[in-house]
């Protein structure tokens, strides 16, 4: 291959849609719609259903179910709260291209699981489940470098809006985990901000990203089993 035809190769690659660089976003969401379908859709849409299906509640939790607090992230309570987590997570896309994916998957997965450790210990009889906690890790993320210009305008504009819309739907909807938004986007909003002043700490973030999905994908695994 010559000079010129690398040249080519290479604009031709990096001006490609911007979506596509950002891979592990859309495989979050495709896990997700596939624990929708594939794992609460048959055990059905009641409280024995979600509990079967991952959900997060304090007696599973105090009895040996660790799990819980990684497969309730993919636990969805119904089509509209599945549908408004994936576009909220899908909107925020260009975050992990921004970021990179190991700091990517390790602020969502810790966002999500803080987020289910508050909500379990403040709410003890309460039912858990969304990725809302994880998500909104992102969107602290998200605020943070919008607050530090990183985004230009417009970018930092779509950001904002979705998280404004975000908080709209929490305080409309009822039973709405609050709790656990809060936590996650403290979470995203600091660990990011650590991240930016220690870049020598990336090293051990790839360790924990990589922690993170495997013991996400066991937790899953037995969740699955034991529903």
């Amino acid at each position: 291959m010559n000079e010129g035809s690398e040249t080519t190769e290479y604009v031709r690659v990096r001006t490609g849609p911007l979506w596509k660089r950002a891979k592990v976003t859309w495989v979050i969401i495709a896990m997700n719609i596939l624990w929708y379908f594939l794992i609460e859709t048959p055990r059905g849409f009641t409280t024995g259903g979600y509990i079967a299906s991952g959900a997060l509640y304090r007696f599973g939790f105090d009895h040996g179910g660790w799990y819980l607090l990684f497969s309730s992230m993919f636990v969805h309570f119904d089509i509209t709260h599945i549908l408004f987590n994936m576009v909220s997570l899908g909107s925020l896309y260009v975050i992990e291209i921004v970021i990179g994916a190991y700091p990517f998957i390790f602020l969502y997965g810790l966002s999500g699981l803080i987020g289910a450790l508050a909500s379990v210990w403040l709410q003890p009889y309460g039912l858990f489940g969304g990725a809302s906690g994880a998500i909104f890790g992102i969107f602290g993320v998200a605020l943070l470098l919008s607050f530090k210009g990183v985004f230009p305008k417009g970018v930092r504009n779509q950001l904002l809006f979705w998280l404004g819309l975000n908080m709209v739907f929490d305080f409309v909807q009822p039973n709405i985990d609050i709790i656990a938004h809060l936590a996650g986007l403290g979470v995203g909003m600091l660990g990011i901000w650590l991240l930016l002043g220690h870049r020598r700490w990336l090293k051990w973030v790839r360790y924990g990203a990589w922690i993170i999905s495997v013991v996400g994908v066991v937790a899953l695994i037995q969740a699955a089993v034991v529903g």
